[in-house]
Protein backbone atom coordinates (compact mmCIF):
# COMPACT_ATOMS: atom_id res chain seq x y z
CA UNK A 1 0.00 0.00 0.00
CA UNK A 2 1.52 3.35 -1.01
CA UNK A 3 -0.78 5.60 1.01
CA UNK A 4 1.30 8.15 2.98
CA UNK A 5 -0.05 7.15 6.39
CA UNK A 6 1.37 3.66 5.86
CA UNK A 7 4.86 4.79 4.85
CA UNK A 8 7.69 4.98 7.36
CA UNK A 9 8.55 8.65 7.76
CA UNK A 10 12.17 7.90 8.57
CA UNK A 11 15.17 5.90 7.46
CA UNK A 12 17.78 4.11 9.53
CA UNK A 13 20.41 6.71 10.44
CA UNK A 14 21.90 5.09 13.55
CA UNK A 15 25.41 4.76 12.09
CA UNK A 16 25.51 8.10 10.25
CA UNK A 17 28.92 9.62 10.81
CA UNK A 18 28.66 11.75 13.94
CA UNK A 19 31.03 12.30 16.83
CA UNK A 20 29.44 9.89 19.32
CA UNK A 21 30.91 6.53 20.32
CA UNK A 22 28.77 3.65 18.99
CA UNK A 23 30.53 0.30 19.17
CA UNK A 24 27.95 -1.40 16.91
CA UNK A 25 28.82 0.89 13.96
CA UNK A 26 31.67 -0.12 11.62
CA UNK A 27 33.60 3.12 12.27
CA UNK A 28 33.02 2.95 16.05
CA UNK A 29 31.23 6.29 15.96
CA UNK A 30 27.73 7.17 14.91
CA UNK A 31 24.50 8.93 15.70
CA UNK A 32 23.29 6.88 18.72
CA UNK A 33 19.66 7.18 17.66
CA UNK A 34 17.09 7.91 14.99
CA UNK A 35 16.13 11.35 13.66
CA UNK A 36 12.51 11.56 12.55
CA UNK A 37 10.81 14.45 10.80
CA UNK A 38 7.06 14.76 11.28
CA UNK A 39 5.04 12.74 8.77
CA UNK A 40 4.08 15.00 5.91
CA UNK A 41 6.78 17.51 6.84
CA UNK A 42 6.62 20.30 4.27
CA UNK A 43 9.70 22.47 4.56
CA UNK A 44 9.03 26.17 4.83
CA UNK A 45 10.56 27.95 1.80
CA UNK A 46 14.31 28.47 2.20
CA UNK A 47 14.51 26.68 5.57
CA UNK A 48 14.85 23.30 7.20
CA UNK A 49 11.74 24.00 9.28
CA UNK A 50 8.52 22.06 8.95
CA UNK A 51 5.39 24.10 8.40
CA UNK A 52 3.44 21.78 10.70
CA UNK A 53 4.39 19.91 13.82
CA UNK A 54 3.67 16.28 14.63
CA UNK A 55 2.58 14.50 17.77
CA UNK A 56 5.06 12.25 19.53
CA UNK A 57 3.69 9.01 20.92
CA UNK A 58 4.96 6.78 23.71
CA UNK A 59 6.54 3.78 22.03
CA UNK A 60 5.72 1.55 25.04
CA UNK A 61 4.01 1.53 28.42
CA UNK A 62 6.38 2.97 31.00
CA UNK A 63 7.34 5.76 33.36
CA UNK A 64 8.68 9.21 32.45
CA UNK A 65 11.91 10.69 33.79
CA UNK A 66 12.01 14.44 33.08
CA UNK A 67 12.43 17.70 34.97
CA UNK A 68 10.61 20.94 34.14
CA UNK A 69 12.04 23.01 31.25
CA UNK A 70 13.97 20.05 29.79
CA UNK A 71 13.63 19.37 26.04
CA UNK A 72 14.31 15.68 26.60
CA UNK A 73 12.26 12.95 28.21
CA UNK A 74 13.19 9.40 29.11
CA UNK A 75 10.58 6.65 29.01
CA UNK A 76 11.62 3.76 31.26
CA UNK A 77 10.30 0.22 30.96
CA UNK A 78 11.27 -1.78 34.04
CA UNK A 79 9.44 -5.09 34.34
CA UNK A 80 10.38 -8.58 35.46
CA UNK A 81 11.13 -9.47 31.83
CA UNK A 82 12.47 -6.22 30.42
CA UNK A 83 14.69 -3.29 31.34
CA UNK A 84 15.09 -0.61 28.67
CA UNK A 85 14.91 3.15 28.31
CA UNK A 86 13.85 5.32 25.40
CA UNK A 87 15.01 8.92 25.03
CA UNK A 88 13.10 11.60 23.12
CA UNK A 89 15.01 14.84 22.28
CA UNK A 90 14.22 18.25 20.74
CA UNK A 91 10.66 18.38 22.05
CA UNK A 92 9.03 21.64 23.16
CA UNK A 93 9.72 22.07 26.90
CA UNK A 94 6.85 24.55 27.29
CA UNK A 95 4.36 22.07 25.82
CA UNK A 96 5.62 19.17 27.94
CA UNK A 97 5.46 21.34 31.08
CA UNK A 98 1.88 22.39 30.22
CA UNK A 99 0.99 18.71 29.76
CA UNK A 100 2.66 17.76 33.09
CA UNK A 101 5.04 15.34 31.37
CA UNK A 102 7.30 15.08 34.41
CA UNK A 103 9.16 12.43 36.37
CA UNK A 104 6.97 9.70 37.81
CA UNK A 105 4.16 10.02 35.29
CA UNK A 106 3.06 6.70 33.84
CA UNK A 107 2.25 6.67 30.13
CA UNK A 108 0.69 4.08 27.85
CA UNK A 109 1.90 2.91 24.47
CA UNK A 110 0.43 5.19 21.80
CA UNK A 111 -0.30 8.05 24.21
CA UNK A 112 0.68 11.52 22.95
CA UNK A 113 3.60 12.68 25.09
CA UNK A 114 4.77 15.72 23.15
CA UNK A 115 5.16 17.54 19.90
CA UNK A 116 8.06 17.57 17.45
CA UNK A 117 10.15 20.62 18.21
CA UNK A 118 13.28 22.46 17.19
CA UNK A 119 14.95 22.73 20.57
CA UNK A 120 18.64 22.12 21.12
CA UNK A 121 19.45 24.09 24.26
CA UNK A 122 17.08 26.82 22.96
CA UNK A 123 14.21 27.36 20.54
CA UNK A 124 15.33 27.24 16.89
CA UNK A 125 18.50 25.40 17.96
CA UNK A 126 17.95 22.70 15.34
CA UNK A 127 15.58 21.76 12.53
CA UNK A 128 12.14 20.37 13.40
CA UNK A 129 12.65 16.69 14.16
CA UNK A 130 12.58 14.15 16.94
CA UNK A 131 15.75 12.39 18.02
CA UNK A 132 14.73 9.00 19.42
CA UNK A 133 17.14 6.52 20.95
CA UNK A 134 17.05 3.22 22.80
CA UNK A 135 19.37 2.23 25.63
CA UNK A 136 19.78 -1.09 27.40
CA UNK A 137 21.59 -1.72 30.69
CA UNK A 138 24.84 -3.68 30.70
CA UNK A 139 27.57 -4.30 33.27
CA UNK A 140 29.38 -1.28 31.78
CA UNK A 141 26.33 0.99 31.99
CA UNK A 142 23.62 2.00 29.52
CA UNK A 143 24.43 1.14 25.88
CA UNK A 144 22.77 2.64 22.80
CA UNK A 145 21.17 0.14 20.43
CA UNK A 146 19.69 0.77 17.00
CA UNK A 147 16.04 1.83 17.47
CA UNK A 148 14.95 1.40 13.85
CA UNK A 149 13.05 -1.90 14.13
CA UNK A 150 11.54 -0.85 17.49
CA UNK A 151 10.06 2.17 15.71
CA UNK A 152 8.84 0.12 12.75
CA UNK A 153 7.17 -2.37 15.09
CA UNK A 154 5.50 0.32 17.24
CA UNK A 155 4.31 2.17 14.14
CA UNK A 156 2.78 -0.94 12.62
CA UNK A 157 0.99 -1.72 15.91
CA UNK A 158 -0.31 1.87 16.01
CA UNK A 159 -1.73 1.76 12.48
CA UNK A 160 -2.85 -1.87 12.69
CA UNK A 161 -1.16 -2.70 9.39
CA UNK A 162 2.16 -3.23 7.67
CA UNK A 163 3.98 -0.14 6.48
CA UNK A 164 6.02 0.24 3.33
CA UNK A 165 9.48 1.65 2.81
CA UNK A 166 9.83 5.07 1.25
CA UNK A 167 12.14 5.25 -1.75
CA UNK A 168 15.29 7.31 -1.25
CA UNK A 169 15.00 10.70 -2.96
CA UNK A 170 17.05 10.96 -6.11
Amino acid sequence: DDSPHLSYAWRDNFCERRGFPVAQCPSGIGHQGQDIRPAGCKLAPGTERCEQHGDILAVRDGMILRSPKQEAAFLFVNTANEHIRFRYLHMSPRQMDADSLLSGRRVSEGEVIGEVGNFSMKANGTSYHLHFDVQVPTKQGWVFVNPYMTLVSAYERAIGARGSELADPI
